[in-house]
Order: structure tokens, then C-alpha cells, then sequence
């Protein structure tokens, strides 16, 4: 088990001489952007906080925008040395209920809580008698990226991700009425320690992301980084899931689950 250390967080900046944060979306190259160049891995993101995380395209010559919402990421962060290790589209209906099987077969594994399909989107349907709902694809180890698309987000529900066991995992949920996320752990099966509460867009459709390089870890939201800390535990887990607190109404919806593991060098050619 790793030792569990205090991060050191480094949460993004207001932008604008208000203190009011932009939610700046990702676009085409722009002034101030710090860009990823080819032959780059998502363990080597220079972007700083609150900067637009730009991808070069080889074949195009240019920087491509980023897909938002219900869209394949998986060329967008393949072009940084990525590879596809989980992904889920969610369109199909399990019989019986569950999450069933991702689309590149990995089995769903029920934590806390009854989880189901409804539309092509993940939603739990029955939280569990006590503690948090968690679902999650136990694969991965190492350096990479977990993704989600929240279609409808509610409050204290995001994303489960350096997943070890029910005693040991990080989350980012949303916080919609404070326009925030915030970032948690537990360790050791102790109560929740929050590590950042980081300023950032709850809407619907937002798409959030988490890297990991070594003890480094980034939240972006629709490719915006937001928030970055230095902290080893579980950082050797690229376990993810999908999270719902206590006592859940279920009105998160989750789509376009995505687990990337970092091949160690970039796009060839």
C-alpha cells in the first residue's frame, strides 16, 4: 500500500480582474495556450492550471479541437501517447439489471449500491443501505487517464478513480449549487478527507478527466486544467469507476467511460 502523504495542491487562477473564473472551453491554438507537441505523453502535460490542454495532429497539421460531450476521445488523447485499455459507450441494455460488460469487455463490478442502463446512459437505480455507491472496472496499473461525461450531473456524484478497494480510492464529485468539484480520498478505510475544493463548470454534459504521471496527479474539465497535486497514494492504481453518495436520489447519468494507460512514448511518423 502506498504511504498516504498531505498533497500539495495547485488549484487554477480567476482569470479576469474581478476574481470571477472563465470556463473557458478548448479551441483551436490561441495565445497563452501551452501546447502539447508531438512525440509528447500524458505523463509530460506542461499545460498549467487553468491553461487548455491543445493536441497537435499529425496527419491534419494543425491542433484539434477537443470533443466535448458525447463524443470518442480516444484519438484526442491517443495523439499523446495514449492507448485504450477500458472503454464504454453504455448503449445496450442489460438484462437483470447491472452495468454488465464495457464494450472492450471488461466486466462492471458493483462496490455499493444497484446500478443500471437507461438510454445509453449509466444511472444508479438503488443506493445502497449505508455508505457511498461505487461501480467500478477493476483494470490498470500505472501512468494514464480516466474519463467520464456526466449527461446529468447531481450533486455529491462523479467519478471514483486510483481505486485500490472499498477502503482505499479518490473521487471528484460535483458540488452544482457552488460551481465546484471536489477532490477526496480515503485511505485505510477512514472517513473521507477532502484534498481540494476546486472552482470549475457543473453543467450538464460536462466531461471530466484525471491524469496521472508518478505521484502527479491533474482534474480537467472539457480538457481545461484545473487542479493539480503531487501525491503518491494509490498513484500506482488506474482502477476507475463511477461514484454516487450516500443516500443518492439518482439523477446522475454517466456516459463515454474512458481509461487510458500511457504507453510511454507519442504518436510515430
Amino acid at each position: 500500500m502506498d504511504e498516504p502523504v498531505r498533497p500539495r495542491p495547485r488549484v487554477g487562477r480567476p482569470d479576469d480582474e474581478g476574481g470571477h473564473w472563465s470556463w473557458r472551453r478548448s479551441t483551436l491554438v490561441g495565445a497563452g495556450l501551452v501546447l502539447l507537441l508531438m512525440g509528447a505523453t500524458i505523463g509530460r502535460i506542461t499545460a498549467s492550471d487553468g491553461e487548455t490542454v491543445a493536441v497537435q495532429s499529425p496527419d491534419a497539421g494543425g491542433f484539434l479541437e477537443f470533443p466535448e460531450g458525447d463524443a470518442n476521445r480516444e484519438r484526442y488523447w491517443g495523439l499523446v501517447g495514449l492507448e485504450r485499455l477500458v472503454a464504454d459507450t453504455f448503449d445496450r441494455r442489460e438484462e437483470g439489471g447491472g452495468l454488465g460488460t464495457t464494450g472492450t469487455g471488461n466486466p462492471w463490478t458493483a462496490v455499493g449500491g444497484e446500478w443500471g442502463i437507461t438510454g445509453g446512459r449509466a444511472l444508479l437505480e438503488q443506493p445502497a443501505p449505508t455508505g457511498p455507491n461505487l461501480v467500478v472496472v477493476p483494470e490498470g496499473t500505472g501512468g494514464g487517464l480516466m474519463e467520464v461525461t456526466m449527461t446529468a450531473v447531481e450533486n455529491g456524484a462523479g467519478l471514483v478513480f486510483r481505486y485500490a478497494n472499498p477502503g482505499n480510492y479518490w473521487t471528484v464529485t460535483a458540488n452544482p449549487s457552488a460551481g465546484s468539484w471536489s477532490v477526496s480520498r480515503v485511505i485505510d478505510g477512514s472517513p473521507p478527507e477532502l484534498v481540494a475544493e476546486v472552482p470549475g463548470p457543473t453543467e450538464d454534459g460536462v466531461t471530466v478527466t484525471l491524469t496521472q504521471a508518478g505521484p502527479t496527479l491533474r482534474l480537467l474539465i472539457d480538457s481545461v486544467v484545473y487542479f493539480s497535486a503531487d501525491d503518491p497514494a494509490l498513484s500506482r492504481q488506474l482502477q476507475a469507476g463511477l461514484y454516487a453518495p450516500e443516500g443518492s436520489v439518482g439523477e446522475a447519468r454517466w456516459d463515454r467511460f474512458l481509461t487510458m494507460t500511457d504507453t510511454g512514448s507519442g504518436p510515430s511518423g
